[in-house]
């Protein structure tokens, strides 16, 4: 039985080293480890007493056989397990399916971003390696003045923001402008309120910065101003954090009427608003409202995010931070001190993009993004007649839900798509206590 022996032995030792167990975690039974792998309770115990030997494993009389706990080798320690959880049976399922069939045309729905082919094509312009490595050399912590420019007369002549290149930072995109804000201007213990569901969740910086999630529900307006009035009233948020254009990952966009309610709430209570703009110029129609909530003559302390991500790709990682500019050149301060700052060279390229071919890429990304959204939702109907998404009005997604109650129903989906080939997002990882999935309609490809 050496051959089963060593079988346990690396089944164990790999679901140990992985996280799957984890350190303090009760493995199963010797009687059941012989019945997983077949063989004789004997030879389980052999591959127990060796993983023991080796500090794996400890083993107490009584309580059973538990994962060690205290090296840093094995497993993760408490906060990082916290960030990278373990897999979900649905994810398990997954990697079960892509390891049984790698060869079959899986459609990855789970995806964030647009399908390569959508992205921009050609040649990127010429640029002068002198220029690039001067910036480099004397550039300004907030970033490339002549992007800064750009960014501030885009959104002069999209919203009629009047901006300073000075109340402008360039990020590598939404996150780091989240990171810069949690970890610089909030403290460990501080409440934030973010909606519930969303993409925020599914960060690891809120947990790192040690801070206190107040999830707000989404509802068909947008984020339940009842569940924002009360929590004000509970305790002191800090902050607000909002994605209010085609949200993620529900593609809801927040009404007028709510935002004004938001405003007002904040304003009465100082509640500084955190606004994440990623995805505004891809509506599925012309009606929709998208300009943000900054843009409101009755929004108070702001911070308003903005990135190129959506339209160029996530291999072009640069975004932007609007605020005041005194906040702004203390975050970059606080970026230079942590952080070695950013390429130069990714801010050129996203200079020239925004002054010369956004337009026509926009146009081509909302073309491409109907069309793709009519041929998913013909699917679905005829897959799935009874189910319908929310209503999304913009960007990538489609969400789906479910009551608790239903959550069979939700699992039989996730079975029936994983049998199409078809790999989703579960809601949990966006914070969603009912059973719910969130597709990325623009990868799904009709057969």
């Amino acid at each position: 039985m050496a051959g089963k022996y060593q079988e346990i032995m690396t089944a164990l030792e790999s679901a140990i080293v992985s996280g799957r167990l984890a350190p303090g975690e009760r493995i199963p039974s010797e009687r059941d480890l012989a019945t997983t792998f077949n063989c004789h309770r004997s030879t389980v115990a052999h591959a127990l007493s060796e993983l023991t030997d080796r500090k794996l494993i400890v083993r107490k009389i009584g309580s059973g056989t538990f994962v060690a706990d205290g090296k840093w080798t094995v497993g993760l320690p408490a906060r990082m397990r916290q960030i990278v959880p373990k897999p979900t049976p649905y994810q398990q399922a997954v990697e079960k399916a892509l390891a049984k069939s790698p060869e079959a045309p899986w459609q990855h729905l789970e995806n964030g971003d647009a399908p390569l082919s959508w992205l921009p094509q050609g040649q990127i312009g010429t640029l002068s390696w002198d220029a690039v490595f001067a910036e480099a050399a004397d550039g300004d912590q907030l970033g490339l003045w002549a992007l800064r420019e750009a960014i501030a007369e885009d959104l002069r002549q999209r919203y009629h923001f009047h901006l300073s290149p000075n109340e402008v930072l360039i990020t590598s995109g939404t996150q780091q402008a989240i990171f810069l804000i949690t970890h610089g201007f909030l403290n460990p213990g501080d409440a934030v309120a973010i909606e519930a569901p969303s993409y925020f969740y599914c960060l690891p910086i809120f947990q790192a910065a040690g801070l206190r999630l107040i999830p707000i529900r989404m509802e068909a307006e947008g984020p339940s101003i009842d569940d924002l009035s009360q929590a004000v009233r509970r305790t002191r948020i800090r902050m607000l954090f909002l994605n209010p254009i085609f949200q993620n990952p529900t593609g809801i966009l927040t009404s007028v009427r709510r935002r004004n309610e938001i405003i007002h709430l904040c304003n009465r209570y100082q509640i500084p608003i955190f606004e994440d703009d990623a995805s505004a110029r891809l509506p599925f129609s012309d009606k929709a409202l998208t300009s943000p909530i900054k843009a409101s003559p009755l929004a108070g302390q702001m911070l308003y995010a903005g990135s190129i991500s959506k339209y160029m790709g996530p291999s072009i990682r640069i975004g932007w931070l609007i605020g005041p500019a005194h906040l702004v050149r203390a975050l970059a301060h606080f970026r230079h001190e942590t952080d070695t700052g950013l390429s130069a060279l990714p801010q050129y390229i996203v200079r020239d993009y925004l002054t010369a071919d956004l337009a026509a890429q926009v146009t081509r990304l909302q073309q491409h993004t109907v069309n793709a959204l009519g041929q998913f939702s013909d699917f679905m109907k005829a897959r799935f007649p009874t189910l319908h998404p929310l209503a999304a009005q913009g960007g990538f997604y489609l969400y789906y839900r479910w009551p608790k109650k239903k959550r069979p129903q939700y699992e039989a989906t996730l079975q029936a798509l994983l049998d199409d080939h078809i790999i989703v997002a579960e809601g949990r990882h966006f914070g969603d206590d009912l059973p719910a999935m969130r597709l990325n309609f623009t990868h799904f490809r009709s057969r």
